[in-house]
Parts: structure tokens; C-alpha cells; sequence
């Protein structure tokens, strides 16, 4: 399976807790056996799901990201939390998002988790460097390429999801960390979907709420257990073997 290449402004809120210090954070899409970003993979390199040649689109939308501190994890969790606020499209391949996510002022270093929704995109909240026909728009996320018997595919969410990437121990935020990655496992997302099973319509085949609803129910159910938090070690703006996991979603 291959997945291909294919501006805006951040708020913060929270009470501060210690002095505050200024991290990056980004949106990417890495492999399960490695987490070498998908853009740099090649096509004879990926075969995590024999059904799928290959991946074009693989589109995210959230309207706010809060990091809870550890204090407040058993207790009030949005108390003291820190939030960036979109709405951003992620682009899981290219790892850019619009408008940028920029940098959010966390204040003190213990957190324990991190909460946001899959959003559905509204025209009105569109960034200006969107296109008004964008196929994002009206869809919480977008996954779209080609089976193995070469008919296109497309999977769309509409509704909200509630993500919580979490480490209940807690992590740490050291004084050497200046930037996050948010990591989706896109071969985790495909995981045990039979695309050869799946009917089409009009010549492709479509994963929502109205079509092929046991592989759409497989593919939410994966998407739920697919995060985790990396501190990016060497700040390159990408997910390499070396970065550390902080926290994930699989026991969510």
C-alpha cells in the first residue's frame, strides 16, 4: 500500500501553572511497524493491507486541542487546561494543517492528558487558502485512493469523535522540548478492512454511515485506538524512530 505526497491564529486559555514555555505542535501520519513519516515511505515498502494500492487523502478536522494538566486529571479536567483552537484541517500525509497550528504556552511540566473532537468542517469556518468546493467541508475526516483491483475509495466521517491521547502516570515536559508531534497510525486505520468485500457504487467504493456499514464500523472502531503524543527529539517537524512516545489512546 502507498500513501502519497499529494496560515492562521491560535488562542490559549487556562490558569498557569508555573512558568510557561512555548512548544510546537503537529499533526502527522506514521506507519505501525515504524515511525518513519508516510510521506518518505515507498510504494514497495507498504503492504500492511493487501486490499488497498495505494493512499492519496487522508484529511483530519478539529475545532479544539486542550492539554490537561496532571493536577486536574481525576478531577474538573478542563480546569487549568491549556487549548489551542481551530478549527484545523490535518493532513495526515503532508503533515500540514490549515491554518498552522503555530505554538501553544503550556504552562508548568507535568500533563497527563490531551482532548479534542473530530469536528465536522462548516463552510463558514473555512480558512481562506480552502477552496468553497473543498470535499472536506461537511466531513470530520476524508480517506480517499485506490483498492488493489483499481477502483477508487473513498472513507468520510461526519459525525464527532472525542479523543483522548493519555498517559495517567503522567509526562513530563523537560526543559529540552520545543516541539510535539500528534501522531495518527494510518495503517492502524486500515486495519482488518477487506476492501475486496466491499460494494460499489457508481464505480467506487464508499465507507460512510449509508454505505458498506461493517467496514465504516471497523474503520471507527480502529480510528479510536490510532494516537499518541511523540516529543519530537531532534525538531525536525517529523516522526522518526528516535522520537519518544509520551502518551497514547489505546486503552481508551
Amino acid at each position: 500500500m502507498f500513501f502519497a505526497c499529494s496560515g492562521g491564529s491560535n488562542e490559549t486559555s487556562g490558569t498557569e501553572i508555573g512558568n510557561p514555555r512555548t512548544v510546537a505542535v503537529k499533526i502527522v501520519g506514521v506507519r505501525s511497524f515504524s515511525i518513519s513519516p508516510v510521506s518518505k515511505m515507498s510504494a514497495r515498502t507498504i503492504a500492511s493491507n493487501a486490499t488497498i494500492d495505494s493512499v492519496s487523502e487522508a484529511r483530519i478536522v478539529f475545532k479544539e486541542l486542550k492539554f490537561i494538566p496532571g493536577v486536574n486529571c481525576n478531577r474538573d479536567e478542563d480546569k487549568g487546561a491549556i487549548s489551542l483552537k481551530g478549527p484545523f484541517v490535518s493532513n495526515l500525509i503532508t503533515s500540514e494543517s490549515v491554518p498552522s497550528l503555530n505554538k501553544i504556552d503550556l504552562a508548568g511540566s507535568s500533563y497527563c492528558k490531551i482532548k479534542f473532537k473530530l469536528d465536522e468542517l462548516e463552510l463558514k469556518d473555512i480558512a481562506s487558502s480552502l477552496s468553497s468546493s473543498d470535499p472536506i467541508i461537511g466531513h470530520s475526516l476524508r480517506v480517499a485512493g485506490k483498492t488493489s483491483s483499481g477502483k477508487t475509495f473513498e472513507i468520510r466521517l461526519r459525525k464527532d469523535v472525542d479523543f483522548e491521547i493519555r498517559n495517567l502516570s503522567g509526562f513530563t515536559l523537560t526543559d529540552d522540548l520545543s516541539q510535539l508531534l500528534i501522531a495518527f497510525d494510518l495503517d492502524a486505520w486500515l486495519e482488518n478492512i477487506d476492501f475486496s468485500a466491499a460494494a460499489e457504487a457508481q464505480g467506487q467504493v464508499i465507507l460512510d454511515e449509508q454505505n458498506n456499514k461493517d467496514l465504516y464500523a471497523q474503520f471507527l472502531d480502529n480510528l479510536k485506538k490510532s494516537s499518541r503524543l511523540l516529543k519530537d527529539q531532534n525538531n525536525d517537524g517529523e516522526a522518526d524512530d528516535g522520537d519518544s512516545e509520551l502518551a497514547d489512546s489505546e486503552n481508551n
